[in-house]
């Protein structure tokens, strides 16, 4: 059992993280909200007060500023990133529906929304007080205001401390906020003991990210591409110049570039690589450095963060 001043060090930790993630959203609160009236006071991150959402609460997204005055009961989310941040914060039980390719978690309500082509009036039938989703597909946030349907549009984050935040927007928009602060802090602290874990003489190693069999790959101005830095890796994709971060590059290409770990996104099987040309001579390949992700998890920015730098972990350990 931990020692209680464990505990209380344990405590102070996710304070001072939600005081971090969370001030932002509070500034936007207190500017609708009267402090003096207990009624609509803002929640205050303090010592003394658990991180609680106190209604109504004013969340960001990058459809602009959203005012909730009570805490939603009926979520629709078209984000699986989305889906498994409420469902990892304790939000779950508000979720009435989530997008077909919200796979996860399992008790995530199944529905034939579509994230892609978002059907308004399909959504309608879900009665949602809330609707969060990561693009504006189709202009479904204007069709979405003329319903009068609270929406909330999360797009993907580039940096970890970005993911963290939207873990806390959430958190404050559902009335969950200590707990997303939690899960933040403790996908924070299983990366950073997946990067102190792994020997420095891994550190500086080159390293060859797969999305796709056409040799798409992401470079470090990306989010799976941040984790490759906090590891001290050398992304092989930053030589290639790309305006989204997403360049194309060519067998040959990394072939020239000798990566000493290979990272496959794409369900590619890692024992046909030796079959590409030149490819044997690898150092990855020659020293079975290779590590496979599923390319949901690589796609999204919940939790399962942790679980990608785990993983990298485990194959620089190799």
């Amino acid at each position: 059992m931990p020692s209680p001043h464990r505990r209380r060090d344990r405590r102070r930790f996710v304070i001072i993280m939600a005081r971090v993630l969370v001030a932002p959203l509070l500034l936007a609160s207190a500017a609708c909200s009267d402090d003096s009236d207990s009624q609509g006071s803002t929640p205050r991150v303090t010592e003394d007060v658990p991180f609680s959402s106190s209604f109504p609460v004013t969340v960001q997204g990058a459809n602009g500023s959203l005012t909730l005055d009570s805490a939603p009961q009926r979520v629709v989310s078209l984000s699986p990133s989305a889906t498994e941040m409420l469902f990892a914060m304790g939000s779950g039980s508000q979720v009435a529906g989530v997008d077909t390719r919200s796979d996860y978690p399992r008790e995530a309500p199944r529905t034939q929304l579509t994230s892609d082509q978002p059907d308004v009036d399909l959504i309608e039938r879900y009665d949602p007080d809330l609707v969060v989703l990561s693009s504006d597909a189709g202009g479904v946030l204007a069709k979405l205001k003329q319903s009068r349907i609270p929406a909330l549009q999360l797009t993907p984050p580039v940096t970890l401390a970005e993911a963290y935040h939207q873990m806390t927007t959430l958190g404050l928009a559902t009335g969950h906020l200590r707990q997303a602060a939690v899960v933040a802090q403790k996908t924070q602290e299983r990366i950073k003991a997946a990067v102190a874990s792994v020997p420095k003489s891994s550190r500086s190693l080159r390293v060859y990210h797969e999305v796709d069999q056409n040799y798409s790959s992401l470079a470090s101005n990306t989010l799976i591409g941040s984790l490759y830095t906090m590891f001290g890796l050398r992304n092989i994709a930053d030589e290639a110049h790309s305006s989204n971060g997403y360049p194309k590059l060519s067998a040959e290409f990394v072939v020239t570039q000798k990566p000493d770990l290979i990272v496959l996104a794409d369900q590619q099987d890692p024992d046909t690589l030796a079959d590409r040309p030149s490819f044997a001579s690898l150092p990855a390949i020659q020293k079975g450095r290779i590590v496979v992700i599923n390319k949901d998890v690589a796609s999204r920015w919940g939790p399962r963060m942790a679980d990608i730098a785990e993983t990298i972990a485990k194959g620089l350990k190799t």
